[in-house]
């Protein structure tokens, strides 16, 4: 119930945090616009949302010069991805990838929280640590489509072991 709570909690100020964010933002003297990523989104996702359940596939989009033009008018420049690994998902594998890859995030955050929670060892809050920051980066960089050292921590968080007790 606790984990629950918590990543429920998380979400929640993650969502309130953005509705807000040109209130705080601006008071930190930081853009909402997070440099030109809201707009960028914003094209990511009309075009996810054209081929909402498979996607275009890994990466293509990228190399579609109606979506770069699209993406150079409303940024200013033709990037070469989303700056958000979930919107590059949605993307280029539909609701089907985004949802499996949420399912896999429920997952690891269920077991590591779980672990963080009952740990004996301060090392053993490391695995949520990971988590944590894998998704929080990966929210302002497409890390996860394009990089494998985030593929690689992600894997290694399914590969940690559980302890249990022996009674």
């Amino acid at each position: 119930a606790v984990i629950a709570a918590a990543g429920i909690t998380a979400v929640a100020v993650g969502v309130v945090g953005w509705s807000t964010r040109s209130s705080w933002l601006d008071d930190l003297g930081r853009r909402a616009d997070l440099t030109g990523r809201s707009e960028l989104w914003s094209v990511s996702l009309d075009w996810a949302w054209r081929r909402p359940f498979h996607g275009h596939g890994y990466l293509a989009a990228w190399t579609d010069p109606r979506f770069l033009a699209d993406v150079e008018a409303a940024r200013g420049a033709a990037l070469s991805s989303a700056h958000n690994a979930f919107v590059d998902l949605f993307l280029g594998a539909g609701l089907v990838g985004l949802g499996l890859f949420a399912v896999l995030v429920a997952a690891l955050y269920r077991r590591t929280a779980l672990a963080a929670v009952t740990a004996r060892h301060p090392i053993d809050v490391l695995p949520l640590a990971v988590l944590v920051f894998v998704v929080v980066e990966n929210l302002t960089e497409t890390l996860l489509v394009g990089n494998q050292l985030t593929v690689a921590l992600l894997g290694a968080l399914l590969a940690v072991p559980t302890r249990r007790t022996v009674g």
